[in-house]
């Protein structure tokens, strides 16, 4: 979902399209053998929003510590 966020896709359908690209990692990163819209979807409902939150914050902490000004 990191990934779908960063990247701007507007969709579960986008973010499968590119996980399928790349089919040969995918076991690498947890997903298993096949990765599906209704399966993506079923394990976004029961996530907790807060590990999103808290790693946005920390992203921010981050680039704000890399910014020249301090207008960010």
């Amino acid at each position: 979902m990191f990934f779908g966020q960063l990247s701007a896709m507007e969709s579960l359908r986008d973010l499968i399209t590119i996980l399928k690209a790349h089919k040969s990692k995918s076991y690498h990163l947890g997903f298993g053998k096949s990765i599906t819209r209704s399966n993506l979807s079923k394990a976004h409902e029961n996530r907790n929003f807060k590990i999103f939150e808290e790693f946005a914050d920390h992203l921010i902490k981050v680039a704000q510590n890399k910014s020249d000004n301090n207008d960010f």
